[in-house]
């Protein structure tokens, strides 16, 4: 004669219940945990890029403006004659080289 509850399935599914509340807390901290981690490295990764987007910007935008200077000193020395070239012929013509 054995006692109701010394059942198999009842001890089984009580041990189970146990293991359940001590253990369910412990994985919704590890997954609380690995979901903030997630998320921190998410927006350290996004600020990362966003800072190395700006910066190459200000590099491209300085090239272009270093780029554009460059071209308007050349264009002034190519046309820098021609004033040159007006002043010697305007009023009288200079034979003179």
């Amino acid at each position: 004669m054995t006692a109701p509850s010394s059942n198999p399935g009842v001890t089984r599914s009580k041990a189970q219940a146990v293991f359940a509340r001590r253990i369910l807390p412990a994985m919704i901290a590890l997954l609380a945990f690995a979901l903030l981690a997630a998320a921190t490295a998410l927006v350290q990764i996004a600020t990362r890029l966003d800072r190395d987007a700006l910066d190459q910007s200000r590099f491209l935008a300085g090239m272009a403006l270093d780029a554009q200077q460059r071209w308007i000193q050349r264009a002034n020395v190519d046309n820098a004659f021609w004033g040159d070239a007006y002043a010697n012929l305007h009023r009288q013509t200079n034979l003179d080289p």
